[in-house]
Order: structure tokens, then C-alpha cells, then sequence
């Protein structure tokens, strides 16, 4: 999945033109059905949670290589084009990152609220490799850092905690549709390691110094960095479910919905 910075431009289309592209795009956004190694559960069944969490276990093997028609990208590894995470006085910036673990994730939990209109899953990953490029300025802790780099990291027993609300929106096609909304991301670990490189120009002493507080002290510092992190690494999960709910109508996603 690539996420891209954009760029404002003008708009020069002429209004026949983008009322012509308008229904172009709305055509090609048929609704579609779920894909067979997706099975439903029954909103009636009383043990709709266990149904539901056994059908998501037999599906993840299959949505992990990607589903291109439901927006759904290649998730191991999964390639993010840019992830920033700024808190108080430190700035951090990953490029071209490629996180890889999710085949061998294992979904812990996964529940449904539909008077609250919530959804709760928990998924462990036992080891979760993230590589690619960083740029980093400010404070961590209390010390300075700046650098512009490679970066490698690994999460072990990666435990990670999603919960959004949803609404039931009726679209153009004239289908409702489950569009999750506000969300929230819990992640803990078990350990971790990390290497960032190039800090201070490429200083050796002043880098290796800072690489291993950061190995010493993750537990403190995902403190002041993990929320950020967090939240742009969900927002980046929120989206893909945000895009994949919108192409399979709500009354196609469960047995027995009015």
C-alpha cells in the first residue's frame, strides 16, 4: 500500500467533463459481494462473536496475499510510502517502509457491539520487522537526536488492539453500507530492537550511544512517541477496512439483516 503526499492543483475540468467523469466513477464502484472463502455469520446466532472470529481466522490467510477489487493491498509485507509521528519537541518521519509479519499473525479476539455500534479485534504478531528509511530531529527523552537514515526494527509478540465505531450510511446506489468512523490503536510488545542509522551525520560514537538507549529504554520512550506512531500506523489500517467496507453492502456481509 502506498501512501502518497499530495499536491493541490487548480481544477480546469470543465463542468460537462467532471459530470461525465462523475458517473464514470460511480459505475465502476458497483457493490460487490464478498468473496467465497469469506463466510457469514447470522445476526441472530447467539454466539455471533465466536462465528465470527472463526470465519476471520479461515479468511486472513487469504485477504494477507491482498484482494486488488476491494481496495484490500498485499498486507505482508505491506509497503507505506511515508508515516510521520511528531510529539512535543521530536519529529519523525518513515519512508518507503516495508513492515512484514502479518502472515503468521494470529487474531486473538474479534467482537461486535450493534447497539453501540463498535467493533473490538485483537491481533498478535509474533514478530514484526520493519525496514526502510527515517528522518528524525528534536529530543527523545531528554536527549537531543538527528538524523536522516536507514531504519530496521523488530517487534517481538507485537500485541495490537483496534476498535472503531460505525455508522449505517445509505449510499447513491441506494445500499447502506457499514462505514467504521472513529478509531483507537493499542500496541505493546514483549521486546524489541532497533537500529537507526546515520544518527549525527554519521558520528559513530554519538550513534551507537543513542541505539542502544533506545534498545535500553523502548519501554519509557513508546511512552512519548508510541501514541503518535500508533495512531498513524491505524490510521493506515483504519483506511484499508474504511475502503474495503465501502464496496460490500451492509446486508451482504452478515446472514440476516433487514
Amino acid at each position: 500500500m502506498h501512501l502518497l503526499a499530495g499536491t493541490v492543483r487548480r481544477n480546469t475540468m470543465k463542468p460537462c467533463a467532471r459530470v461525465l467523469v462523475f458517473f464514470l466513477l460511480a459505475s465502476s464502484a458497483a457493490a460487490l459481494k464478498l468473496p467465497d472463502f469469506v463466510k457469514k455469520c447470522s445476526l441472530k446466532d447467539p454466539e455471533f462473536n465466536a462465528c465470527a472470529l472463526k470465519n476471520a481466522r479461515e479468511a486472513l490467510p487469504h485477504i494477507v496475499n491482498g484482494l486488488k477489487k476491494f481496495h484490500i493491498p498485499v498486507l505482508d509485507p505491506l509497503i507505506v510510502k511515508e508515516i510521520r509521528a511528531v510529539e512535543g519537541q521530536l519529529n519523525m518521519t518513515g519512508l518507503d517502509i516495508k513492515a512484514e509479519g502479518m502472515r503468521k499473525a494470529i487474531l486473538e479476539s474479534i467482537s461486535f457491539d450493534f447497539d453501540q455500534k463498535k467493533v473490538v479485534m485483537e491481533v498478535v504478531v509474533p514478530e514484526a520487522h520493519f525496514s526502510g528509511r527515517y528522518e528524525v530531529s528534536g529530543k527523545l527523552g531528554a536527549l537531543p537526536i538527528k538524523g536522516k537514515g536507514t531504519l530496521d526494527a523488530t517487534f517481538y509478540h507485537l500485541y495490537v488492539k483496534y476498535v472503531t465505531t460505525f455508522d449505517l450510511t445509505k449510499h447513491a446506489d441506494g445500499q447502506v453500507y457499514l462505514e467504521p468512523k472513529k478509531y483507537k490503536v493499542e500496541f505493546d510488545a514483549k521486546n524489541m530492537k532497533a537500529h537507526l542509522g546515520n544518527l549525527f551525520n554519521g558520528n559513530k560514537v554519538l550513534g551507537d550511544t543513542m541505539n542502544k538507549f533506545i534498545n535500553e529504554n523502548w519501554r519509557t520512550l513508546k511512552k512519548e512517541l508510541g501514541q503518535p506512531t500508533y495512531d498513524a500506523l491505524g490510521s493506515i489500517a483504519h483506511k484499508i477496512l474504511s475502503d474495503a467496507a465501502r464496496m460490500v453492502p451492509y446486508k451482504d456481509l452478515f446472514d440476516d439483516t433487514e
